[in-house]
């Protein structure tokens, strides 16, 4: 499991271990593969010539599935109540990156015109 991260943020891939908050290399969430296998499934064709405005919201769109990626991981945990009466809300990380995912897809839909299309 490889991870890195950058603070100067000069990947994609750091950009999106940044808003995904995965930056702690002690604790990673993802590995570096996983996290780009996904940004690779936005990426815009190498023929084309993207504006900033697109190349952000493919990443934001990339990111938001790297999101959903994580929080299938919080999902099979469960709450627990502690005999003495204490609670560990598990299922709140889970909730939190599907927030996150739709938080980060509603950005790149900002970013991107909308297109009228003939039905």
């Amino acid at each position: 499991m490889s991870f890195s991260y950058l603070e100067s943020l000069p990947r994609d891939l750091d950009w999106a271990r940044l808003w995904l908050g995965d930056t702690n290399s002690q604790q990673p969430l993802l590995d570096d593969e996983t996290i780009q296998t996904q940004l690779d499934q936005v990426a815009i064709p190498a023929n084309e010539e993207p504006t900033d405005e697109q190349k952000r919201a493919a990443l934001l769109r990339g990111t938001a599935m790297v999101a959903e990626a994580i929080a299938a991981k919080f999902a099979r945990d469960v709450d627990i109540t502690m005999t003495d009466g204490q609670r560990a809300v598990l299922s709140q990380r889970y909730m939190q990156y599907m927030a996150l995912a739709k938080t980060l897809r509603s950005q790149a839909r900002n970013l991107t015109p909308v297109r009228a299309e003939r039905w």
